[in-house]
């Protein structure tokens, strides 16, 4: 009898749920297709898995997957099935990044229609109980714009009155100003701050940390534009002038050659510069 092929296989649904589970964790595009041409109950828990917990290598480099298992879930026929457990999964996860993909799916289910994902985001913004402080403030402005970002500075500001050892720098104010428009932005946070002691208190800190950033930078050294034999030096001294952290800015400007950057004290043995 003849033997079938991977690809008959892979057509007759006879994949196992750890092959599924790679190819999810992948991000592949193939999954949609074959779960398309096959019977997806048995694949379930490999679906459900990669639904609620971020697989990717490097979830920061590779960006949102949200789409990508909206797209695996409606080639199942059975979105609601995820759909539900994906509202369960946003209520109790603690984990940062399996919080910001369950956030982002569950924004797509409210952009959808789905009457209890709104509800459900706001109510997991506002116990701020995940790993990373104010995780999913981003995904509030990307379905209610102005007011999803004042709801969520309003809270944020409501936390530091609380703690005064909360932080918050000025990048979700950012992404508010790209999204609604500066203007728009500063004069809503400007009436509310006037009358809302929350929203004036996130105002303030917002203030702080930018004098704060001004004064480090006016004391410290612009990386960006030493030589590297300039960095290496100053690595050794270990300056006490210029925090470490700012090598990245050298990095990204340099237009030295990488193989200039670590010299060798033989050919085969490079300088370690820790």
């Amino acid at each position: 009898m003849r033997r079938s092929t991977k690809q008959e296989d892979r057509q007759k649904g006879i994949v196992d749920q750890d092959r599924l589970g790679r190819h999810l964790a992948q991000g592949l595009g193939r999954v949609v297709s074959f779960l398309q041409a096959n019977d997806t109950v048995a694949y379930r828990d490999a679906i459900l898995h990669a639904c609620t917990h971020n697989t990717a290598l490097d979830p920061q480099l590779e960006g949102s997957r949200a789409a990508y298992m909206l797209d695996v879930m409606q080639a199942t026929g059975e979105p609601s099935f995820y759909r539900e457990r994906i509202l369960v999964a946003l209520a109790g996860v603690t984990e940062h990044w399996d919080a910001v993909q369950l956030f982002q799916l569950v924004r797509l289910f409210a952009v959808a229609g789905d009457p209890n994902a709104r509800s459900a985001l706001y109510a997991k913004f506002f116990r701020d109980d995940t790993a990373q402080r104010f995780t999913g403030a981003e995904e509030l402005v990307a379905l209610d714009g102005l007011a999803g970002f004042m709801a969520a500075a309003r809270q944020i500001g409501t936390s530091m009155r609380a703690d005064p050892e909360v932080w918050e720098d000025d990048d979700f104010l950012s992404l508010a100003r790209d999204r609604c428009g500066r203007a728009v932005v500063d004069q809503a946070l400007g009436e509310a701050a006037a009358r809302d002691q929350d929203i004036a208190t996130y105002v303030r800190a917002i203030r702080d940390t930018d004098a704060q950033r001004g004064r480090y930078r006016s004391t410290h050294r612009d990386t960006a534009r030493l030589s590297y034999a300039e960095i290496a030096a100053w690595i050794a001294r270990r300056c006490r002038n210029c925090g470490v952290g700012y090598l990245h800015q050298w990095g990204r400007a340099t237009d030295e050659h990488p193989c200039c950057w670590l010299p060798t004290r033989s050919p085969s043995k490079p300088t370690q510069i820790a």
